[in-house]
């Protein structure tokens, strides 16, 4: 039976609570499975919630994650979660970038994919879970602080333009990512334009990069001075931790560069 029409039957046949919520479910459902359930017209988050509540009290903690994972999807309402706790939970993923929650705790629980950054979450705390992946920042740096001894394998790489790429961060952002990589974490004094451009692709995205370039000259990120071969690129040293810093939080940055290139 589907975690949709387990939560139908149930509203329908509040006799069949018990036996659905007391079964033991092996397998999660994946991002497709959560974001079907979250937009089922059918079963509204109120009802969500309490089956969800429920199936933790019974057993079923699979279940209950199931419902968790969906009322985190694309909402543009907050969702409370009135003081759910669970533990020794299973979610193939758990996806906190689409939609505000508030008052949620996870604890001791498996994370098949952790996405970050989170929207604004009021009193969620997530201790002592173990995830194979982090999705959005690039190093344990970008944890935010309510997220405490988690257990990470990996994070999104920015190890060089086609790890960047892959990160899913907007064009813009890409491009910002890529020129603090190649001038502030490279060896060397500075770049050339032409090195810096190179494997951006689309003259879009070239176009792009000079207005990024150009701003981080105009906020003393960056120096430049013409070479034998065109224009070449500097870091400001002095900032060079609060750009780290930038490319540990990515998507979770608040960094005023950030915040201006994906106005760009």
């Amino acid at each position: 039976m589907g975690v949709g029409s387990a939560v139908r039957s149930f509203l329908g046949h509040p006799d069949e609570l018990a036996a659905v919520c007391s079964s033991v479910w092996i397998n999660p459902l994946d991002d497709l499975g959560q974001r079907v359930l979250a937009r089922d017209a059918t079963i509204n988050d109120r009802s969500k919630l309490d089956f969800a509540s429920r199936a933790l009290k019974y057993g079923n903690r699979t279940l209950c994650c199931d419902l968790i994972g969906a009322l985190t999807r694309s909402n543009d309402a907050t969702f409370d979660f009135e003081g759910l706790s669970v533990d020794n939970g299973n979610f193939n993923v758990l996806n906190l970038r689409e939609r505000n929650i508030a008052n949620l705790r996870i604890e001791q629980s498996y994370l098949g994919e952790l996405v970050l950054p989170a929207r604004d979450n009021k009193k969620v705390e997530i201790v002592k879970c173990i995830t194979p992946r982090v999705i959005g920042i690039s190093s344990p740096a970008g944890i935010p602080y309510w997220i405490r001894d988690l257990e990470a394998e990996a994070f999104d790489s920015v190890a060089s333009v086609s790890r960047i790429r892959n990160i899913g961060l907007k064009p813009a952002h890409e491009v910002l990512a890529t020129i603090v990589r190649k001038t502030f974490f490279q060896k060397g004094s500075g770049r050339k334009e032409e090195a810096l451009l190179r494997g951006l692709g689309s003259p879009a995205a070239r176009n792009m990069s000079r207005k990024i370039l150009n701003l981080l000259e105009r906020e003393d990120l960056l120096t430049s001075f013409k070479g034998d071969e065109g224009m070449v690129y500097a870091p400001v040293r002095s900032n060079t931790k609060r750009m780290q810093t930038l490319l540990d939080e990515l998507q979770g940055s608040h960094d005023p560069i950030w915040v201006q290139v994906g106005e760009l």
